[in-house]
């Protein structure tokens, strides 16, 4: 018998060491229960990541595949050639509802040469609307067809979180160079979207459709 110590007071405190054992024995069972239980849930975290990462990263084809067609959103992506340019941002316009939007809900108007110049670009109004880019002015600054030949409408695909994030920041007057590929894509439903493989041309078809690689500043403009 051993006694505990309450105050002033003296009370019996019973020892059972049987008792003890059988909680201790419980104690870690219970601990051990919980460890193989958290090293389950983590491997199986572990491997749900894992598989998640694969998934989408299959989607994204390397540079090494681009010159071949892929799957992405549910199009058949196919490019055509590499393309780069640096360029001046005349306009920017989001699309949310069109068909086109299940690829690409960002066109950049972009204007080179005499196009990214100030006393040029002073004289004229520029807008976006259904997918076009329209140019107006009352005099022209320089002569017609070296602004069809010096601007262009672009439909940007961004296939990343980054690049999404990176054409979200773009804004009218960035100096901007942008790298990818020209490509032609084809839905599942029968829908086609090919890109200009020309920088000349003009009316419907004339525009870029671009599989972004990179979109970053620029400190100059293409002349041509």
């Amino acid at each position: 018998m051993k006694y505990a110590a309450y105050g002033s007071m003296l009370k019996p405190y019973f020892f059972n060491r049987e008792l003890v054992d059988v909680v201790m024995i419980r104690n870690r069972l219970l601990i051990g229960l919980v460890i193989i239980g958290a090293i389950f849930w983590f491997g199986k975290s572990q491997n749900q990541t894992s598989s998640r990462v694969v998934e989408y990263s299959s989607q994204i084809p390397t540079l090494i595949s681009l010159n071949q067609p892929f799957n992405f959103r549910q199009h058949k992506i196919t490019p055509l050639e590499r393309f780069s340019i640096s360029a001046r941002v005349l306009s920017v316009k989001t699309y949310s509802r069109d068909r086109a939007a299940q690829l690409s809900n960002i066109d950049l108007a972009l204007g080179w040469g005499p196009m990214a110049e100030n006393k040029v670009l002073d004289e004229i109004n520029i807008s976006q609307r259904g997918r076009w880019y329209y140019w107006r002015t009352s005099s022209l600054p320089i002569p017609k067809r070296e602004i069809e030949i010096h601007s262009a409408n672009m439909h940007m695909i961004a296939s990343t979180d980054l690049l999404v994030e990176q054409l979200s920041s773009v804004k009218k007057d960035d100096l901007i160079k942008i790298e990818g590929y020209l490509i032609s894509a084809r839905g599942e439903d029968g829908w086609r979207w090919d890109s200009s493989l020309t920088r000349e041309d003009t009316g419907n078809g004339a525009c870029e459709v671009v599989w972004l690689t990179s979109v970053t500043p620029a400190s100059y403009v293409s002349s041509n």
